[in-house]
């Protein structure tokens, strides 16, 4: 800190006869400069936005020309900008465990963040931090409408029980919660025929929602209607093409499908939370598959707590 300070205040302390006219000139001010043999000035010089010199009032006012703008800051008290940047320990693991909304520039993006982010955390659990910026999209504050939605569930671009590989499997239910083990959710086929077959439907007497006040709320289902209409089965037979069209072949993708999405419906509209691949249960549970996830660690390897990361 010294070694920065003393530094600084050299930096500022110099002036000579052959330095360009200043810009601007403040005067009349007490300037804290950082240097102990030196810690208080009267004035400062700026030239190209940069401090160059401080001094009294008469060393400064000689540097200025015809040109210079000369400001009296009335006795006022100058300090350096301070930039205090530290994490707390607790909060800042917290924050890095939790949704990272920072980088969303829209209320979509949002969206999209908040649900990749719930689709791997167990039904109920809560979602807080994301320390959000939302000016980012024009100063409105987060709705619960943006993360809501009237059916949630999930879509498999390729018959599962029944079916071949060109037709389209979806299971959904109401609320937010989505379709997942255990749930007797709604499930049809999508032939490639373009028929639409009721598998199952929907028995569970309950669903998630998030209430205006936030967290979650539970509604009760009534069966006196499908979860979802003929115009869902048409759009998520739509978009079952589409992605069966664009995502093989495109920049990191890896796979030809078929494809494991997780999507929603609000107000008729396609909420898409994340695409996969998909992986059959029986893969999926084999230690093999696991293994794949992650890269293979040397036994060797150490990692020093005392030495910072790099």
């Amino acid at each position: 800190m010294s070694a920065r300070l003393t530094f600084a205040s050299l930096l500022l302390l110099f002036s000579s006869c052959g330095n360009p006219s200043a810009d601007v000139i403040y005067t009349n001010a007490t300037i804290w400069t950082g240097n102990p043999d030196a810690p208080a000035a009267e004035a400062l010089a700026v030239t190209d936005g940069r401090i160059h010199a401080i001094g009294t009032d008469a060393d400064i006012r000689a540097l200025a020309g015809s040109a210079t703008d000369i400001v009296d800051l009335g006795g006022a008290f100058v300090v350096p900008g301070f930039i205090d940047n530290h994490t707390h320990f607790l909060s800042g693991g917290m924050t890095l465990a939790s949704v990272d909304l920072r980088s969303a520039a829209t209320p979509q993006a949002f969206s999209q963040a908040m649900a990749t982010f719930a689709a791997d955390l167990p039904a109920g659990r809560w979602i807080e931090g994301g320390d959000w910026d939302h000016e980012a999209w024009g100063g409105e504050l987060p709705d619960r409408s943006w993360i809501d939605a009237d059916m949630s569930g999930v879509m498999i671009t390729k018959g599962l029980s029944v079916g071949t590989s060109a037709d389209v499997t979806v299971a959904f239910s109401l609320g937010v919660g989505g379709a997942v083990d255990g749930q007797v959710a709604e499930t049809w086929l999508l032939g490639s025929n373009g028929r639409y077959t009721l598998l199952n439907p929907a028995r569970e007497p309950f669903f998630r929602t998030i209430p205006p006040t936030g967290g979650t709320g539970t509604g009760r289902a009534t069966y006196e209607d499908r979860v979802l209409a003929p115009k869902h089965l048409d759009a998520l037979a739509a978009m079952a093409a589409e992605l069966r069209s664009r995502l093989p072949g495109s920049p990191g993708v890896g796979t030809s499908g078929p494809f494991d999405v997780e999507l929603g419906f609000k107000d008729d509209r396609i909420w898409l939370f994340q695409v996969r691949p998909f992986v059959g249960n029986s893969v999926a549970q084999s230690s093999a598959y696991l293994r794949s996830l992650s890269r293979p660690v040397p036994a060797s390897v150490a990692v020093p707590l005392t030495s910072p990361i790099r």
